[in-house]
């Protein structure tokens, strides 16, 4: 099945599927982090916490955390 994520105002940079490939992670140009379910495309939450473009994430190893960088320093 082929499922289009739709939410970002801007440039996907980094996407990343979760250990258990249940869920999706996208970093954006608009200096958001969302999480999606992978099976429905749905969107399960946005972190909205940096200030500048988010070009990077990645889960922890069980898949508990979620980690993002920013051209923001943080």
């Amino acid at each position: 099945m082929l499922v289009t994520l739709q939410g970002h105002r801007g440039t996907v940079w980094h996407v990343v599927f979760s250990p258990d490939s249940q869920h999706l992670a996208s970093a954006s140009e608009d200096g958001t982090a969302k999480l999606w379910n992978a099976d429905s495309g749905e969107e399960q939450f946005t972190f909205q916490e940096h200030s500048k473009p988010v070009n990077h994430v990645t889960f922890s190893p069980d898949g508990s955390r979620l980690a993002s960088c920013s051209m923001d320093g943080s």
